[in-house]
């Protein structure tokens, strides 16, 4: 009797969790490929990754008190005005957090925020966009406020 229980339990859940999966899927599919139609296709990345609910239109990520530690001012502020510019969606954004995230350093510093930026999006690229990448993310600042 436990195993039948157990087993129908399972298998409700599964059913539950597929069809779940699949409704998000279609439109999480349908907003990401607007958000990076420009940028290449990620789809490589975001296998691996689960997106429990779509950004609205009008919302705003907030960074969690783990992410705030771990990132430094400067590479928050650039994070922000990348996804301020739409250089990088916000799908693509999670993606990139992740891996700043999972870094084995204590806290990330700008230039290996901008490396696991280029990283996250080499591959997605073509040469003029990769060029275009490289010129944003290198930049020299030679004390002249740049926009």
């Amino acid at each position: 009797m436990k195993d039948s229980l157990l087993e129908k339990l399972i298998e409700l859940f599964s059913d539950r969790l597929l069809k779940r999966t699949e409704a998000t899927n279609n439109t999480a599919l349908n907003h990401s490929k607007a958000n990076i139609a420009n940028w290449g296709d990620l789809e490589h990345i975001e296998t691996n990754t689960y997106f429990i609910k779509e950004s609205q239109e009008r919302s705003n990520r907030i960074l969690c008190l783990q992410e705030k530690i771990k990132l430094t001012s400067r590479s928050r502020r650039f994070l922000a005005q990348l996804r301020c510019i739409d250089i990088i969606g916000e799908r693509t954004f999670e993606l990139i957090l992740n891996q700043l995230l999972f870094s084995s350093s204590e806290f990330v510093t700008l230039n290996e925020t901008k490396w696991i930026i280029l990283q996250t999006l080499e591959s997605s690229l073509n040469e003029n966009q990769l060029a275009l990448l490289n010129l944003i993310l290198y930049q020299k600042e030679d004390g002249i406020t740049q926009h």
